[in-house]
């Protein structure tokens, strides 16, 4: 019999569904056990998603507000899926292999559900039991009329949509399994239901909001098992049933970090990494607004899973697989046709917003260091294309170098906001660094003959002495002409890393001047005062999780043990019970006000987790 560890939730006021899968599918679920969406990668729009919600319409794709009540509506849709009348949800449990268990009773009748996903399929399996002396009779139902959709990509700052054809749905049964289709994306879904092992097959699921499916008979103490299987890449048949009863789940108890941590590596793995074939992975930020890549995110997303394997907290081995796949994936399918990055990307590569950002530039240049740091032996493992790629993409990088200072200009901040000014002081940091690691690794494996130790003298050189204003903090963006913005940004995580990339140190004036700075009114648009204060960002106007982050990181280097403990305990009053955190919260009342899905602040929180976890 196969053992499990299971854990209980956050008892946390913010609540949001619950999320498994096999990394190209991933599901979200209510506490009813009803399923808010079921979703899948697509090689020709990217990411699908089943769910309740209607599509999202072509003509609001720059109306911010639409957008905002729109992405409400996925985690608060009534779902779909099995529903037992009456039943209260008493316990929920997350597994460390990525199960879901809802555990829901009825008086003397119990029931405990399984949700689990694999390749293309999500299986829900159903152990409903009789504890009572008598004969019961429970209906079994099946709610809610699921659309297939192109997932939505509505951004706050829309870079430029990508129109959705207009549906042209379709339910049908063939054989045992209930077809339901978009002829207009090419794409279905396969859902097949079962009592005790025997299929099961109702016409009213073709038309009705609400089915009475089947009736389940049970004697005093006997268990039914009903079992229901969605698969997103049917073919033809119904899918086979699963076998729970074998599985041993153990409660454990965990602290908070420890929590935590797991969590965001759960999703980074179960629901975040899109594997496209056996060479690629594309890393999403999340499964459920936004199921685009941001070369930024996923950085940091990575950075987690391989400070995670060095400490033994993955199997051996997963953090270097993902990490190669992704890096192909960014490479050999990710879109440049400006020759740069674009702002994000659909899972099949495809460019979403063909916008310059300096740091997106930066991050698969870094991460391929990060990569051959874990193991020399990857050197191997990159493809000659890669190697070339490397050099062209730094040709590329000149073109944005200012005239007269080894300084790179951008379109948008890391908040994917327009620039005031064109040079921006974080991406500088992290263009400093990314040259400082490619020189050292040019001389293990030669990929160019430009002068990469002299680039990163000129730069850090030349950000010095052209970003620090007369008030002694480093500003946020300049133009070289005297003019200055002074603000600092949640996103803006190369800023806090400064110290440990080597770009300053941890005592100096400047660097802690500006993090001062950052944390008090003066920072317009950046800091939040309230019961919940705290960094955040004008792209989202409140405190965000990512700026909580920048904090304990900054009380860590300066081994504040006040300061880390409050923002711990900040942490754990705005974490959701799932152990991620969202992109932003209210400064009165620590609710989430922007995005439930956010995978970046988790992975980020985590990493400083593990920092702390080596003192």
């Amino acid at each position: 019999m196969k053992s499990f560890n299971i854990y209980k939730p956050l008892n946390v006021q913010n609540k949001k569904p619950l999320d498994f899968g096999s990394g190209s599918l991933s599901a979200s679920l209510g506490e009813d056990g009803k399923f808010k969406s079921v979703n899948y990668k697509n090689e020709d729009y990217g990411y699908i998603t089943m769910s309740l919600l209607d599509q999202f319409p072509n003509d609001k794709w720059y109306d911010s507000s639409f957008v905002r009540e729109y992405r409400k509506g996925i985690a608060g849709n009534a779902g779909f899926g099995l529903h037992y009348t009456r039943f209260q949800t008493r316990q929920s449990y997350i597994s460390e292999e990525g199960t879901i268990i809802l555990e829901r009773d009825k008086g003397p009748l119990k029931l405990r559900s399984y949700f689990q996903a694999e390749g293309s399929t999500v299986t829900q399996v159903d152990h409903l039991t009789n504890g009572s002396s008598e004969v019961m009779a429970v209906p079994v139902y099946w709610e809610g009329r699921a659309n297939m959709n192109r997932s939505s990509y509505g951004q706050l700052t829309e870079g430029g949509p990508i129109p959705i054809p207009e549906p042209e749905r379709r339910s049908s049964w063939q054989n045992e399994t209930l077809l339901l289709e978009n002829k207009s994306l090419k794409t279905s879904a396969a859902c097949s239901f079962s009592l005790n092992g025997s299929f099961l097959k109702d016409e009213n699921l073709l038309n009705e909001e609400s089915t009475l499916l089947t009736e389940i008979t049970l004697q005093p103490g006997e268990t039914g098992e009903c079992q229901l299987t969605i698969d997103l890449e049917p073919n033809g048949g119904p899918e086979k049933i699963w076998d729970f009863k074998n599985r041993e789940f153990k409660e454990k108890e965990v602290d908070f970090n420890s929590f935590v941590v797991q969590q965001n590596i759960n999703y980074i793995l179960n629901c975040c990494s899109v594997s496209l074939n056996e060479e690629e992975t594309c890393v999403i930020t999340d499964h459920q607004l936004l199921p685009l890549s941001w070369n930024r995110d996923s950085y940091y997303m990575v950075q987690l899973l391989l400070e995670a394997q060095k400490r033994g907290k993955t199997s051996p081995g997963t953090a270097e697989e993902t990490v190669k796949k992704h890096i192909n994936w960014m490479f050999r399918r990710a879109e440049r046709p400006e020759k740069y990055w674009g702002r994000a990307y659909l899972t099949n590569g495809t460019c979403k917003d063909l916008v310059f950002q300096l740091d997106q530039q930066c991050y698969p240049l870094l991460e391929i260091c990060d990569y051959i740091e874990m193991n020399n032996e990857n050197l191997f493992k990159l493809g000659a294309d890669i190697w070339e790629e490397i050099d062209q993409i730094l040709s590329m990088l000149l073109e944005y170098k200012s005239s007269s200072h080894w300084i790179f200009a951008t379109g948008e901040t890391p908040a994917d906001d327009e620039v005031e000014f064109p040079y921006h002081f974080s991406s500088q940091v992290l263009m400093w660094y990314t040259i400082k690691k490619l020189d050292k690794l040019n001389q293990l494996r030669p990929f160019t003959e430009k002068p990469l130790n002299s680039w990163a003298e000129n730069i850090k050189r030349d950000t010095w002495a052209e970003f620090v204003t007369p008030e002694g903090i480093f500003a946020y963006l300049v133009d070289l002409k005297g003019n200055c913005s002074l603000y600092h940004d949640a996103n803006d995580l190369p800023f806090i890393y400064a110290p440990v990339w080597g770009f300053c140190e941890k005592e100096d004036p400047v660097w802690n001047k500006t993090f001062a700075f950052a944390l008090t009114g003066e920072n317009k648009g950046g800091f939040y005062e309230g019961k919940y204060e705290g960094l955040g960002s004008v792209h989202t106007p409140h405190p965000w999780p990512l700026g909580d982050g920048q904090q304990l990181l900054y009380y860590y280097y300066h081994e504040d043990e006040q300061g880390i403990q409050r923002i711990l305990e900040r942490l754990k009053q705005v974490v959701q019970f799932d152990g991620m955190f969202s992109e932003a919260y209210s400064e009165n009342s620590g609710e989430v006000t922007s995005r439930h899905w956010f995978s970046w602040p988790g992975a980020f929180i985590s990493t400083v987790f593990l920092y702390m976890e080596e003192t």
